[in-house]
């Protein structure tokens, strides 16, 4: 079990989204996923998808804190964050 789990590792075993902040301090991450049609997902269910991994992967490390949908008018070449994405914030236990 790894002592620190960061970005890179979130990357290699969890799936479904397209952008990961990890902030220590905090004991916060933040996962998000862009869509330009949202095809009936919310950012319930995102949370819900990236949970069940987490829980899957990492047993009782995380929490689920807040999750949303960031709506934004597309603008080409913006990041993930300044574009519409479903972001869920979990913290580490």
């Amino acid at each position: 079990m790894e002592k620190k789990i960061t970005a890179k590792v979130l990357e290699e075993r969890v799936s479904g989204f397209d952008g990961v902040v990890v902030r220590h301090k905090t004991g916060e991450v933040k996962f998000g996923g862009g869509y330009f049609y949202r095809h009936g997902m919310t950012g319930e269910k995102f949370a819900a998808k990236i949970k069940a991994q987490l829980d899957g992967q990492f047993p009782g490390r995380f929490s689920l804190k807040d999750c949303g949908d960031h709506w934004a008018a597309f603008r080409g070449g913006a990041s993930l964050w300044a574009s519409s994405h479903f972001w869920a914030v979990f913290s580490m236990v």
